[in-house]
């Protein structure tokens, strides 16, 4: 339980306020929605047969707004809407048990948003909790899922037809859902599973909004402004050695080029106390005990940000250009969802660094514009 309270439980905080924030009190109307689905487990990893025993069922219960005309950002997606879910997962396997999520969701309509029949695509992020994580005595086959609670997410791309009958109506399609901890603590192979799923949703009222895209005046050019980001998470680097700080501090130019995009091109610098620990952990193994090896970490990036309203999409891809250890990957990648508190000058940031599908760690950080 201490690195819950070391760096989960902030994150989940940090996560869920952003979640309200984004969800305040609007006049639109609201619906329900509620899925059974059946899947299967992906095994990604050589060593997944044990657990991989029967299928997987999935329980979703989700309330979603339907998006109203305010606001320009959401024309430009063609007026989507949000909500929160609660999803109930069983694996029916003694190892991996049961998980319990909450998700922050966001549902995009693929056709015109006045058809009647529709293809959505919903994307959901949030938190879960596994009622039997690893244990090296009592659960071993579970390297999946070391903690109990756990970050996760939930896509979904279905066949809608609202309002089938009054206020009821259907949707149908696949599902996927991933399970981790991003590395907080050793072993985190994750889970994934893609599922079949079919449900019911009904509307509070009748939703006879008809949505029109108005004129936008043309995209205002800006100049580059240059920012500075430092962030602190905690991670585990190998099993055992224990979760530890890590320090990252990034600094980058950044220039929008349209009302959806941002680019980006800065420097990570990199100093993670679990690193030091496994670099020392090696030289002990191979004999070398008296070689000095750097843990620190310096590389380049090229980044895209998605613009919404004030909580934006980030991603990064990164090449280290100094590093006396041997990394997972020569090549890492980030994603953050950053909520700008002074639009766009001040964001807070909730972050995730991978190697390939990897996690390394996750992390909180602050971006302030410089100029």
């Amino acid at each position: 339980m201490e690195v819950f309270s070391k760096i989960i439980k902030p994150n989940c905080i940090f996560f869920l306020l952003l979640a309200a924030i984004q969800l305040k009190a609007q006049t639109n109307s609201h619906y329900w929605q509620a899925d059974y689905a059946l899947g299967s487990i992906i095994e990604h990893k050589a060593n997944m047969g044990n657990i991989n025993t029967h299928r997987p069922e999935l329980f979703m219960l989700g309330w979603h707004k339907n998006s109203n005309m305010d606001k320009a950002w959401k024309a430009r997606y063609n007026f989507p809407d949000q909500g929160v879910m609660l999803n109930f997962q069983d694996f029916h396997n003694q190892h991996l048990r049961k998980t319990i999520g909450l998700y922050y969701a966001i549902t995009h309509y693929l056709r015109n948003r006045n058809a009647t029949n529709q293809l959505i695509f919903q994307a959901g992020f949030g938190f879960a909790y596994n009622d039997k994580p690893f244990d090296h005595i009592e659960n071993i086959p579970n390297q999946m899922m070391s903690t109990h609670l756990l970050y996760t997410q939930h896509f979904k791309l279905n066949y809608q037809r609202k309002q089938l009958f009054k206020n009821v109506g259907v949707q149908a399609g696949i599902s996927f859902s991933h399970f981790s901890n991003a590395s907080v603590q050793k072993p985190n192979l994750g889970i994934n599973a893609v599922f079949l799923n079919i449900g019911l949703h009904y509307l509070n009222t009748g939703n006879t909004q008809k949505y029109e895209k108005p004129s936008e005046k043309s995209f205002e050019q800006e100049p580059v402004h240059f920012y500075i980001n430092p962030n602190i998470g905690y991670h585990e680097a190998l099993y055992g050695l224990g979760s530890k700080p890590v320090y990252q501090i990034s600094g980058y130019a950044a220039k929008r080029i349209g009302h959806k995009s941002g680019l980006q091109v800065g420097v990570d610098f990199f100093n993670s106390l679990s690193n030091k620990d496994l670099v020392r952990y090696n030289q002990v193994v191979d004999d070398q005990i008296d070689a000095i090896v750097d843990h620190k970490q310096l590389a380049v990036f090229a980044g895209h940000e998605l613009y919404f309203d004030r909580l934006n999409l980030e991603t990064q891809v990164g090449a280290y250009v100094y590093q006396k250890f041997d990394p997972p990957f020569p090549v890492y990648q980030k994603i953050s969802f950053k909520y700008y508190l002074i639009p766009y000058k001040t964001a807070v940031s909730i972050n995730l660094k991978t190697h390939l599908f990897e996690a390394e760690f996750s992390s909180i950080g602050i971006h302030q514009r410089i100029f």
